[in-house]
Formats: C-alpha cells, structure tokens, sequence
C-alpha cells in the first residue's frame, strides 16, 4: 500500500539507496527520486520512485528503476496499526519465504514463478522501516483501474498466480515438514489485531451502509438475513482469524486490485492481461488457501465472474493440482476438492465483510481518499476512516448488491 506524502529522501533512505547502488555495480551514479503513487493507492506506506543512473567500474552507461516503500513515522498512526510488525512482516517474506519457495522449485528443475517485484534490500531500523523493490512500471506493469470489476481473464490470472503460492507452500509442508514450520513460525496473523482492534468499527459500518443497496420491498427477506450476517461480524470474524487449518498454506492475505500490477498484450487491449505481480505482503499469514480465494473473488469480480463461481472453484483447484503434481506431491491428499468447497462456506463471508470496505476504496476518487496519518493524528483513531460518502455510490451499491444477492442464492448469509 502506498500514501501520498511528499516524496523526501531522508538519509536513512540515501544510505540504503548507496548500497543497492554498490551491490549493483554502480561506480559513479545519481539518485533522483519522485512520487511513487497516486492518492488513494494505499494506506499504510509511503511510496517513492528512484532512478538510479551512472557507469560501473568500465565506464558502461547503467540505469535502475526502483520503488522505496517507507513505514510513515506518525506516532498516532503507529498506536493504531502495528507498523513496525507488517513491515517486518514484508521483509521477512521477501528475503525469506520467496527465496525458501523459489528454492523448492529450482530443486524440481521448474521455472521460477515470479509473484512479485524484484527485492533489493530493507532496512528495520525502528522508525526508519523502507524496502527496496523493482519498479514495474518500467517494465509495463500497470495498476488495475479500480472502477471496473475484473473480468474473467484477469480472474483467472490471479487465480493461477495464488495457485502457485499456495502449491509451494503446501508441497513444503507436505515434503519437509521441518522447514516449512521453520519458515512459517514467525508468521503471526497481525491482521487479527488489526480488523478486531478499532477498524472493526469501519467494516461494520460500511457492511451495514451496503444494506442500502437493497429494496425494502424487493428484497425483504434477504434484508433480514444480511442484518443477522452483519450483527454476527464480530463473532464470526473471531471466529475464522484464530483458526488455522491443517491444511495451511502461505496467503497474501491482501487480495484487493491495488496490490497487483498487470501486464498486457503490445497491442494495449486492458481487458487481456499476460501477467499479474502481487504487491504488497505485509498481511501474509498461514490459513486456508480458500481465503485468499474467497477475499480476491468477491472483491474483484464481475457479476459475470460472480455467476460463474463453480467454474472458478474448479480453475483455481485445477491450477492447484497442476503445480502440486509438477512439485511432486498429491493434492487429493492436502487438500481435495471437497475441501475447498467446505473452506469456501465456511469463508464466503470473509470475503463479503472485506469486500464492504475495499470496493469503497476502489471507488473513492483520488481527491477524496483517506490518509490514515491525518486521522490518526487529528482523531486518534481510525475507527471512523472509510466513513464518509463516495461520488461513486450508485456503482458501489450496484456491486454490493450483485454480492449481497450472490450470497443469498448461494445460502451463504
């Protein structure tokens, strides 16, 4: 996630710069930075774009594109969300899991299976949090236009991509047990203290304005039973956030559009992505691989993706198997079909409660976005944070509603 303060580099940001720069084999080089992302690109970092250009020790001309994320120093944001552990946790995925991962698949002779941006280095010092990573728009990745729901293709990219993730993981656990609770022990869910702290407040609140989207009259009694869904938030959240499953997999556990790029076609048709990079890790934890499934689905989808919820099931587990297979283990024993569908209902209404918040982000436009800093600074929490109204209200109540009633056929609420 990405904020909008003004991109300075400090000196601890300078310092790590000079070591990206030596590692890479710069000899004479300039640093030039500028603003990484648009308003409203996310919450809980601060953004900067760096060009590193120069020569290396035989004069040959050298350019690198990069992307610092840096923790904001708000004491005020720091009391209410645990910065210093979702950075941690960045890093931690980035120059442990990836490579324990990438590993396993060169020890198979497979590809690598690119999930993210290159990672060049980090800095944990308290109040100085910052990681280095490749800039992919130098590479022609775009962000997703949030206005829109995905269609089926980029459906079914991310769907391969979390295919991957959870694969790795689960062959991991399933061929070396012992690695794989080495490499897993430190990942505590810090969502848990964050979604049941003070920012429950905001999910039941904009769960409960999505109601809104529904007729009185029409739609009687999937009103009653979406106001006994929402009063059960905070029990149910408890609920599925303190269980971990046997069958557990690594999650992205952030699965909105703004925490993946795309890459398309030359021709520039935005509906057919060849590729798709995740961003954003600070939310990765152990659990099913049907939640990241169920957050990604119905934020993103399409109605027509929506309405098509068996043959994505069936896609996803399909992808899984493959990569399971190829990495050498049998997905029928880590987890079979008919367990996807019994996570899927028991996790549904994760990605339903998710959605009411995210898909109000997606459409709150660029001027109008949130900075946490300022709340937390001027209110002294972000209980109230997504509490205000969009422009954009009557294509956020179409798509609450499209999944409101999804659910309801789906006697899921």
């Amino acid at each position: 996630m990405s904020s909008t303060t003004k991109p300075v580099v400090n000196d601890n940001v300078k310092l790590l710069l000079q070591k990206v720069a030596k590692t890479e084999g710069f000899s004479k080089y300039e640093i030039k930075s500028s603003s990484g992302s648009v308003k409203g690109g996310g919450y809980t970092g601060i953004i900067i774009s760096i060009c590193i250009t120069g020569e290396d020790q035989t004069r040959k001309s050298k350019t690198l594109h990069l992307i610092v994320k840096s923790a904001p120093c708000s004491k005020a944001l720091r009391e209410n969300i645990p910065l210093v552990a979702i950075f941690e946790r960045e890093i931690y995925m980035y120059s442990t899991v990836f490579p324990a991962l990438h590993a396993l698949e060169i020890e198979k002779k497979l590809p690598i299976f690119h999930f993210a941006p290159q990672f060049y280095k980090a800095n944990r010092s308290l109040n100085s949090e910052s990681v280095v990573l490749e800039n992919l728009k130098e590479t022609g990745y775009v962000m997703y236009n949030a206005i829109s729901p995905m269609n089926e293709e980029h459906v079914s990219l991310v769907l391969t991509k979390y295919a991957r993730l959870h694969a790795l993981s689960l062959v991991m656990r399933d061929q070396n047990i012992n690695e794989f609770r080495k490499i897993v022990e430190p990942l505590e869910d810090v969502l848990v203290k964050f979604l049941l702290g003070d920012f429950l407040n905001t999910i039941v609140h904009r769960c409960t304005k999505a109601k809104e989207s529904l007729d009185p009259e029409v739609d009687k009694n999937v009103i009653q039973l979406y106001s006994n869904f929402v009063s059960d938030i905070p029990s149910y959240l408890v609920q599925v956030l303190e269980v971990v499953e046997e069958c557990s997999a690594i999650l992205h556990g952030d699965c909105w559009c703004n925490n993946m790029m795309f890459k398309y076609y030359d021709n520039g048709d935005l509906t057919k992505p060849v590729d798709v990079r995740l961003l954003d890790f600070q939310m990765c934890r152990l659990g099913s691989p049907a939640m990241d499934f169920c957050h990604f689905f119905y934020c993103c989808s399409s109605k027509d993706v929506l309405d098509k919820l068996d043959y994505f099931m069936e896609f996803y587990h399909g992808k899984l198997s493959d990569f399971v297979s190829e990495l050498g283990s049998d997905l029928e024993k880590l987890f079979p079909y008919r367990m996807l569908q019994e996570h899927w209902k028991k996790y549904a209404k994760f990605g339903l409660i998710i959605a009411g918040v995210a898909i109000h982000a997606m459409l709150t436009e660029e001027k109008d976005a949130v900075d946490f800093s300022n709340i937390a600074e001027s209110e002294g929490t972000l209980s109230n944070s997504f509490n205000y109204e969009i422009k954009n209200i009557d294509e956020y109540n179409k798509r609450l509603k499209d999944l409101i009633l999804h659910f309801y056929e789906h006697n899921l609420l």
